[in-house]
């Protein structure tokens, strides 16, 4: 029985696993496209990262994409693309992109997001994703 309980725990330690980044509800009406923030996480066992970012834009908006574009420490570049997760709040929508099982060398590489959405809006957010 220990056995069993042992392999089901190290499988379920191997899931990826986002802590969250809380995107903050406009009090006001959300008046155009924007990025909050650019981030990544570990995914736990393995060694990949999530790369992420979030935002918010217009409750006209239907669909928002996302251009994640790396260099990583070599000087080497990348890209990939994700359509984001929409969730209406009233005043507006918040959006998440999500990049996943994303593998870098040791060192800072540094990743830009551009964000585009269904009514030609353009937004824009900047991090590092540094590993030892």
């Amino acid at each position: 029985m220990g056995v069993i309980g042992g392999g089901w725990y190290f499988l379920s330690q191997s899931s990826a696993s986002l802590t969250p980044v809380a995107t903050p509800t406009p009090s006001g009406p959300v008046t155009a496209l924007r990025c909050d923030s650019a981030y990544y996480n570990y995914v736990v066992g393995r060694p990949e990262v999530i790369a992420a970012a979030s935002g918010a834009d217009t409750t006209a908006t239907q669909k928002v994409s996302c251009q994640f574009n790396y260099t990583d420490p070599q000087g080497a570049s990348s890209t990939a693309t994700a359509d984001a997760l929409l969730q209406d709040i009233g005043n507006g929508k918040t959006w998440k992109c999500y990049d996943k099982n994303k593998i870098f060398p040791k060192g800072t590489t540094k990743f830009s997001v551009g964000i585009t959405d269904d009514r030609g809006e353009t937004a824009s957010c900047n991090s590092s994703i540094f590993l030892q």
